[in-house]
């Protein structure tokens, strides 16, 4: 039994109407916010889950945030990166600290 289907991982630069914008796996040096954004289905109940962020190897940001019980849940978790060139790298992870998925990105 899944606690619920990754629809959806993934990165860019702004979310609107729920929808991920300008996804990319790479930003210039000069992207303010960089947007992981989640679409969830399937959920077999409430759960928590947590947005890890990672800059050059090192943890930098945990955003925790509630899956609710249901069909379809979208939701996000932003990072500031303005001139921080390198390797980043959003998990997504349970509670417990058990990745879900991952997904690297650059900022060149």
């Amino acid at each position: 039994v899944t606690d619920f289907t990754v629809s959806k991982f993934a990165v860019g630069t702004g979310v609107e109407n729920r929808e991920l914008k300008g996804e990319a796996q790479s930003f210039p040096a000069e992207t303010e916010t960089v947007f992981c954004f989640l679409d969830a289905k399937d959920i077999a109940a409430d759960i928590q889950v947590v947005f890890v962020w990672f800059y050059n190897g090192k943890e930098a940001n945990r955003t925790p945030l509630t899956l609710k019980q249901g069909a379809r849940w979208r939701t996000w978790a932003a990072k500031g990166v303005a001139g921080r060139k390198g390797d980043w790298k959003v998990e997504l992870q349970y509670a417990n600290g058990a990745v879900v998925t991952s997904l690297p990105f650059k900022v060149e």
